[in-house]
């Protein structure tokens, strides 16, 4: 929490592995979400999206990414 706010949650398998994480803006809308597995022992990130007051705008997956454009979705190599 920042200023009584819910500002991050985090989410965990019955495994206690940590799978997810969701970010929140002060404004209380979601401004991104991780999704997260695991690769020898070790968490990563395998799914991103990002949000512009809740609406999805970003994503990165697979080593693409795709942004929105008005109402289309354009699809584009990511390098990190």
């Amino acid at each position: 929490y920042e200023g009584g706010k819910l500002a991050q949650r985090d989410y965990f398998n019955r495994d206690d592995q940590h799978v997810s994480r969701q970010i929140f803006a002060p404004d209380g809308y979601i401004t991104e979400t991780i999704s997260l597995g695991t690769n020898n022992g070790q968490s990563m990130e395998i799914d991103h999206w990002w949000f512009d007051h809740g609406t999805p705008v970003r994503r990165v997956a697979g080593g693409s990414q795709f942004v929105k454009d008005g109402e289309q979705w354009t699809q584009s190599p990511f390098k990190p």
